[in-house]
């Protein structure tokens, strides 16, 4: 086993002023431990694709290689082990993902590609260079935004194995445990990150410092008055924008340059480890108050706030037009 980062604890300086609603459901933010992050190597071990669960080949279940460990009792996993049918391979191959990242940009952007760093990033102490032409193992269906971030840190189509969710059982595998706690990012992945991401930061004093990010095209969590919202923001130097089909490079781009960020709860607002210095304002549906965001924010060295909205046919938004306007008079 190698351990590529040091357990380290982060503490962050909670902001005042949040809502009740969200005080009680962000709870004790002002510390987090996370675990020291390290590379196993395992031999003939299975590996369930379409979770990214391990099982030793003495049909042990690798608690590690699940997402959350409370997982293992909420999810029945033992009922999932060792499928009749099993695919074998020789090769040398690495496993880094857990089910959460197999199709939501946050888990995969800050909990998935960061876990590469040892067998793609030459650059850092920890690079683990036997196993650089190792394939890598992804889940299956990837989406072209996924291939674009592999790209990015120099995996093309030839160095994946793509899997189709079946049990696979390999020769070698190397492990790439998580990254401490479950929705916490350790400062040193951060930093990775925008290393790889932001080769060349743009200027604050780009086009977009101010951005309003919409999720008209999302299935819940959407704006219902988000025309009034946006008008109000732009009159006030809001440029709106969509993500959904823009390149990742380019969305790291944007909120590296952005001075504020306004967005509805989402997994878009993982852009935020992107920037620095800025002042995000989450709006949140009231029964999907989550501190994710909180914590990437204070993380990333930027300023937090938040809007409670009010919740329409039990998965949409509406936020009062004054709430936005005063939060914004205050930071300007």
């Amino acid at each position: 086993m190698t351990v590529a980062q040091d357990a380290t604890l982060t503490t962050r300086t909670v902001p005042g002023g949040l809502p009740a609603i969200a005080k009680d459901h962000f709870g004790d933010l002002s510390r987090c431990e996370h675990d020291a992050f390290f590379c196993a190597e395992l031999r003939q071990p299975f590996v369930l694709t379409d979770s990214g669960w391990i099982v030793t080949r003495d049909r042990r279940l690798l608690f590690e290689s699940l997402a959350d460990e409370a997982f293992y009792e909420k999810r029945r996993t033992q009922d999932r082990w060792l499928w009749p049918r099993v695919k074998r391979s020789e090769k040398m191959m690495v496993l880094a993902y857990s089910h959460w990242a197999v199709d939501n940009y946050y888990h995969w952007l800050l909990e998935f590609l960061p876990r590469l760093a040892p067998v793609v990033d030459p650059e850092i102490p920890c690079f683990l260079s036997e196993w650089r032409n190792a394939q890598v193992i992804v889940p299956p269906r990837l989406q072209p935004w996924m291939r674009e971030t592999l790209r990015v840190l120099g995996l093309s189509d030839g160095s994946l194995y793509e899997s189709t969710g079946e049990q696979l059982q390999c020769d070698r595998l190397l492990f790439c445990s998580r990254l401490g706690r479950p929705m916490n990012t350790p400062r040193w992945a951060i930093e990775w990150l925008r290393s790889r991401f932001l080769r060349n930061p743009p200027a604050k004093t780009g086009r977009c410092k101010r951005l309003f990010v919409s999720r008209r095209n999302a299935a819940k969590r959407r704006l219902v008055n988000e025309q009034e919202i946006e008008a109000l923001l732009q009159a006030d130097g809001f440029e709106t924008v969509v993500l959904e089909g823009m390149p990742v490079v380019e969305q790291a781009r944007l909120f590296a340059g952005a001075e504020i960020i306004v967005a509805p709860h989402g997994a878009g607002l993982a852009n935020v480890v992107f920037s620095r210095n800025a002042k995000v304002i989450e709006i949140f549906e009231p029964s999907w108050v989550w501190p994710t965001f909180c914590a990437l924010s204070l993380d990333s060295d930027n300023d937090y706030h938040c809007l409670i909205g009010r919740a329409v046919n039990g998965v949409d938004i509406h936020i009062e037009p004054d709430e936005v306007r005063s939060v914004i008079k205050g930071l300007v």
